[in-house]
């Protein structure tokens, strides 16, 4: 029996299996290392205009050898090492295909299936890239490798980009964005959208390793200032809105230091530089724009024009005084619906309900003492909800091919990887392999008892135990859960990503583990753990491979083992045993026992035991 892997460093697949992994990983990492010249492929793309483009078509087929050789290489290693399932096992796997299905649809019947086709690609090796990352991102080495590339990358476009713009070269590219920053990204917008996920991302470093620290330090500050001279408007409006999400989960100055220059930028911003770079008559365009797209949307409702089959129909239905030379709607849903038609609109209304649903899901499996993954997660929050603004003005393509797959897959990763089902699972598709687990698992408990009664005529009386319920639920995309009733109150919660039952054993073995006690309402302590073990007879948990506790007092313990006793309602630690409170002071030793709340932990070591008591 394989348990799936924790959410740190359990993940990644067997030591034996290197090059299978590092072909899983070859389009992540080419994904994260060039993503700032991938915007040149779309001088492949049958679409105009391009905006003026740093190298030529020679750069492009260049780049598309490389991204379509790391495709086919991540793609037949994840088949031929986990199967065809899989590709559909991670969450949003079904809305992302759908996108694709719908993509395909419209651009079959659409204006223009080579104008189409760029799309449909694009999103296909996103999906691939997103499936890599689900499986492989979990392990925290593997995560902050890809950061790291991201980040290296990140900043040689940047200062590319900003080096550029104060050089005025060249001066056909300087003089068609009107001095704003664009680098390699063809189109200012398109830079600034990047900048939105690069700035974020680099702040969220602040509790990860040095070399990231420093990265992300370097990201942030280059980052603000590429941003400033791409003269996005949308983006700079983005990043005021979005970037609390993160700013709040610093100390105070932090929060006193954005709010002051987030007032001083808006000032700025309708003021003095409300019109820099820009022609001030072209403000009112985007209105005449979304009329013409909604005629255009009233005539290929269905299906739409086809992706990237905007440029082609909307000059014959623009509105009379609208410019000729757009290339979308400039509002990323209207878009959506214009070029894919409703069908494309409902898989893009599906993957972001459930990319919602997921991500609140990833939230609440995120150990609240692990500052690293918590800061990364609010990072890309904050990141989505700058994009989201800037896609309701304006639809930048580098959000929609580079970014928003590969972020949402890197978001999602912070929960763990997503469990395998055993093989007599998959042979029945419509049965959930861990709801039917947990349905043996409490039959197996039911028949137990039973049979012990029936086996012995005079049975030895055991003692009285008090009345509890074991309650399972599975859904699609959620993890099964198990619930401890005690004397009508929730004792504790357990989630995990797949559970097995043993029945010569009588246990249930549970896999990507997050346990929760509770006292009433309040939540008292949070332990996660590579795998599990419960059985139906007694109230008792083991967690093994790694793990982690975490009190709301702000007390932490780690250790190779721990074992909730269900009867003394403490929890024992064994193996390299340490034990922190919300100041740093911390014991350390082989065994320990301790509350669940964490206020009283007794450790046991070489120089006998000792006693520490944490605060509230």
């Amino acid at each position: 029996m394989r348990a799936a892997g924790g959410p740190d460093d359990s993940a990644a697949p067997p030591a034996s299996q290197p090059i299978g992994q590092a072909a899983e990983l070859a389009l992540p990492f080419t994904l994260f290392a060039l993503m700032p010249a991938l915007p040149l492929l779309v001088l492949l793309a049958d679409v105009l205009p391009r905006g003026v483009a740093i190298g030529g078509k020679g750069y492009a087929l260049g780049l598309f050898a490389v991204t379509a050789a790391a495709t086919l290489a991540s793609l037949v290693a994840l088949v031929m090492r986990r199967g065809v399932r899989a590709l559909i096992e991670p969450p949003l796997s079904w809305p992302l295909l759908a996108m694709i299905a719908t993509a395909l649809l419209a651009g079959a019947i659409g204006v223009s299936f080579r104008a189409s086709l760029f799309e449909v690609l694009s999103l296909a090796g996103n999906f691939v890239a997103f499936v890599a990352l689900i499986w492989n991102a979990p392990d925290a080495r593997i995560r902050r490798a890809l950061l790291t590339c991201y980040f290296v990358a990140g900043i040689i476009a940047s200062i590319f980009g900003i080096a550029l713009t104060l050089t005025r070269h060249p001066p056909e590219m300087f003089a068609y964005q009107h001095g704003r920053a664009a680098g390699t990204f063809l189109q200012p917008n398109e830079f600034g959208g990047y900048l939105l996920f690069f700035i974020a991302l680099g702040l969220a470093q602040a509790a990860a390793p040095p070399l990231l620290r420093r990265l992300g330090a370097a990201a942030a500050i280059i980052g603000v200032v590429a941003l400033a001279l791409s003269v996005s408007r949308a983006a700079w409006l983005g990043l005021l809105i979005g970037l609390p999400a993160l700013i709040w989960r610093f100390g105070r100055t932090a929060k006193i230091a954005f709010a002051i220059a987030a007032i001083a930028a808006l000032v700025l911003g309708t003021t003095t530089f409300r019109d820099v770079a820009h022609d001030p008559s072209e403000n009112p365009s985007r209105i005449a724009v979304w009329q013409g797209a909604l005629r255009m949307a009233s005539r290929f409702a269905l299906t739409g024009v086809g992706p990237l089959g905007f440029s082609k129909v909307y000059p014959a239905l623009k509105q009379p005084d609208a410019a000729v030379d757009e290339v979308h709607a400039h509002d990323l849903p209207l878009n959506v619906l214009v070029e894919n038609g409703v069908l494309g609109l409902a898989a893009f209304i599906w993957v972001v309900v459930a990319g919602v649903a997921q991500a609140r899901r990833t939230s609440a499996s995120i150990p609240p003492d692990d500052r690293e993954r918590v800061l990364l997660f609010y990072a890309l929050v904050a990141a989505f909800i700058a994009s989201a603004l800037q896609a309701a003005i304006d639809v930048v393509t580098t959000f929609v091919f580079l970014l928003w797959w590969p972020m949402m897959a890197l978001m999602f990763s912070l929960a763990g990887a997503p469990a395998t089902r055993p093989a007599s699972a998959r042979a029945n598709a419509r049965a959930p392999a861990a709801m039917l687990a947990t349905c043996v698992l409490l039959l197996a408990g039911c028949a137990s008892r039973a049979t012990s009664v029936a086996a012995t005529p005079t049975p030895t009386p055991a003692p009285p135990q008090p009345p509890y319920y074991i309650v399972a639920n599975s859904q699609d995309g959620k993890p099964v859960e198990l619930k401890e009733i005690h004397n009508g109150q929730l004792e504790y919660l357990l989630r995990a990503a797949q559970i097995e039952y043993a029945t010569a054993e009588s246990k249930g073995t549970l896999s990507s583990v997050a346990l929760s006690f509770y006292k009433g309402r309040t939540l008292r302590l949070w332990v996660t753990a590579p795998s599990a073990e419960v059985r139906p007879n007694d109230r008792n948990v083991s967690l093994s491979g790694g793990v982690r506790a975490a009190g709301s007092n702000g007390a932490s313990m780690v250790a190779r083992s721990m074992e909730y006793d269900g009867n003394r309602h403490v929890i024992v630690a064994q193996g390299a045993v340490h034990a922190q409170d919300d100041r740093g002071n911390s014991i350390d030793g082989d065994r320990a026992e301790a509350d669940l709340d964490l206020q009283r932990v007794r450790v046991w070591g070489p120089n006998g035991s000792q006693t520490m008591t944490f605060g509230k």
